[in-house]
């Protein structure tokens, strides 16, 4: 097997890999939605993206928020 075909194969292999359903997309927004709505007032549910990099993954979050809520530091 040439070595285009290999790394090919590999990316597959890591592509299925992340593969998660709906319903798992689904529970990760809602905890990132949760966690975030304590800091920013969303206007739009966040967007989740899962790409292989290297030997791990990227993972990026999106969410259009209003404006920044008011906190303070818990000691």
């Amino acid at each position: 097997m040439k070595k285009e075909e290999v790394l090919r194969l590999k990316k597959a292999i890591e592509s299925d890999r992340i593969s998660m359903t709906a319903e798992g997309l689904d529970v990760i927004l809602a905890d990132v939605q949760a966690v975030l709505s304590d800091y920013f007032y969303i206007t739009k549910k966040p967007t989740l993206e899962i790409k292989t990099q290297g030997d791990g993954y990227l993972v990026e979050i999106k969410v259009l928020a209003e404006t920044l809520k008011t906190f303070a530091k818990i000691s």
